[in-house]
C-alpha cells in the first residue's frame, strides 16, 4: 500500500498507553479515495528529535526514491517536525486541524459562555476552512471585531496558530486534511494499539524499539545502533541499547 500511495502521511505519537510506558508512534497513509492504512508503528525511547529522525530514516530507506511524500500531517510536535524537515526536506508539513481545535477548547472554552462559545468556535472554524487569501484576511478581520471584548482568546489562537503556522493548517494552503481524516486515523490507531499490546508478551525492551512497515521490518535503538532491516512478514526484530 505504501508504494502505491506514499504521497500523503499522517503521524501521531500516543503517550502512556502499552504495558511499557513508551510513546508509540504511529505512521498512517492516505489512498486517492481518502481511506487511511497503516504504514509503521515505532515504539521510541522518549520524543527527542534524534529518536523521531531515526524512524523517518528507516522508514525512508523502505520507499522508492522517486515517491517520497509530499504532505506529512501532525500535530505541533517540534521534535517530530524537525526531524520530517531533515528527513524529507521537500515534503509540506501541515498541522491537523483536529488537534488544534482541541488545544484552542482547552485554552479558550473557560472565557466564554455557552452561547458566545459558539459562535467563536464557528467564527474560527471558518478562519482555519478559508479557501483563499482574500477570503482568510475578511474572516479575520471579523473574527477580531466580533470578538474584540475577549483579547486573550484572540490573542492566544493568533499568537499560538495563526502568526506562526497560518501556511500549515488553513484550508487555504495548496493540500489540507480535515477533521474527518484524522478521526479515521485516531481510530485506526486506537485498534491497532490494542493489537500491539496483545503482543506485549513477546515485546522485551532494554532501551531498544521496535519499527514495523507494511510487512517488513526494522529495528534498532534510535540511533542507526544495532539496527537491522527484514523483509517479507516475518517475526519481529529487536534491537537492543
Amino acid at each position: 500500500m505504501l508504494r502505491a500511495f506514499p504521497r500523503v502521511l499522517m503521524m501521531d505519537c500516543t503517550y502512556k498507553t502499552n504495558r511499557y510506558k513508551f510513546p508509540l508512534l504511529q505512521i498512517v497513509g492516505v489512498t486517492c479515495t481518502e481511506l487511511t492504512f497503516n504504514v509503521a508503528f515505532a515504539f521510541i525511547e522518549c520524543e527527542k528529535e534524534e529518536n523521531y529522525t531515526w524512524v523517518l530514516e528507516k522508514l525512508k530507506g523502505m520507499m522508492d526514491a522517486d515517491a517520497f511524500p509530499v504532505v506529512i500531517v501532525t500535530d505541533r510536535e517540534l521534535a517530530l517536525m524537525n526531524a520530517i524537515r531533515s528527513v524529507f526536506p521537500h515534503a509540506t508539513n501541515l498541522l491537523c486541524r483536529f488537534h488544534i481545535s482541541k488545544n484552542v477548547l482547552a485554552k479558550c472554552r473557560k472565557m466564554f459562555d455557552d452561547k458566545t462559545w459558539e459562535e467563536f468556535s464557528c467564527s474560527w472554524g471558518l478562519v482555519v476552512l478559508s479557501a483563499s487569501l482574500t477570503q482568510y484576511e475578511e474572516r479575520l478581520r471579523a473574527l477580531k471585531r466580533d470578538f474584540q471584548m475577549f483579547p486573550a482568546a484572540l490573542d492566544y489562537v493568533e499568537k499560538n496558530w495563526l502568526i506562526p503556522y497560518k501556511e500549515r493548517l488553513c484550508k487555504a494552503s495548496p493540500v489540507h486534511v480535515g477533521k474527518q481524516e484524522h478521526q479515521i486515523m485516531e481510530g485506526t490507531f486506537t485498534t491497532s494499539n490494542q493489537e500491539l499490546v496483545c503482543c506485549a508478551p513477546i515485546l522485551r525492551f532494554g532501551g531498544g524499539v521496535l519499527v514495523w512497515v507494511g510487512g517488513r521490518e526494522t529495528t534498532g535503538v534510535g540511533r542507526e545502533k544495532n539496527g537491522e532491516k527484514g523483509e517479507g512478514n516475518g517475526g519481529w526484530r529487536f534491537g537492543w541499547s
